[in-house]
């Protein structure tokens, strides 16, 4: 089984809650989560959070259920409410593939401006935009940096 965080750290900050960052917890340490979970952790966030009705992810669409919000207890410290923020749909360039990289149905060598008109300096679509999208990783971290810049050249 697999865990999987929201709430996620690096060492030496483990992960409490399911997901994030991939982190070493010994299973057999006091921190480690339990069949169950943390059953006092669990009831913070469910006072504290409540589930948006729908959501508009980058690159995904609207998809109902899928993010949190301050439950209404909180809203004397909720940011979109306080500072009235707007939401401002942003599309991906057209040639990008980004929605297909994400929904597992491209890899990122498979989109036509990957590592062309696409790249950490040039992009052109949310994968490529920070280190950690899907894009970004392959062209920085992947053992394709090389090659692409070299053909680019």
């Amino acid at each position: 089984m697999k865990i999987h965080a929201i709430f996620g750290g690096k060492n030496p900050h483990p992960n409490w809650l399911v997901g994030g960052v991939p982190c070493a917890i010994n299973i057999d340490d006091v921190g480690a989560v339990r069949r169950g979970g943390n059953k006092a952790a669990q009831a913070l966030c469910t006072d504290v959070f409540a589930t948006r009705d729908e959501f508009e992810w980058r690159g995904l669409g609207s998809i109902p259920d899928s993010a949190l919000r301050l439950s209404d207890k909180y809203t004397d410290f909720d940011a979109e409410l306080r500072f009235a923020t707007k939401e401002e749909a942003i599309a991906d360039h057209k040639a990008c593939s980004c929605p297909e990289i994400l929904r597992g149905e491209k890899t990122p060598p498979e989109c036509k401006v990957f590592a062309t008109g696409c790249t950490p300096e040039t992009p052109l679509g949310s994968c490529m935009v920070s280190p950690e999208g899907a894009c970004a990783a392959h062209y920085l971290y992947g053992r394709f940096r090389d090659t692409y810049a070299q053909a680019a050249e």
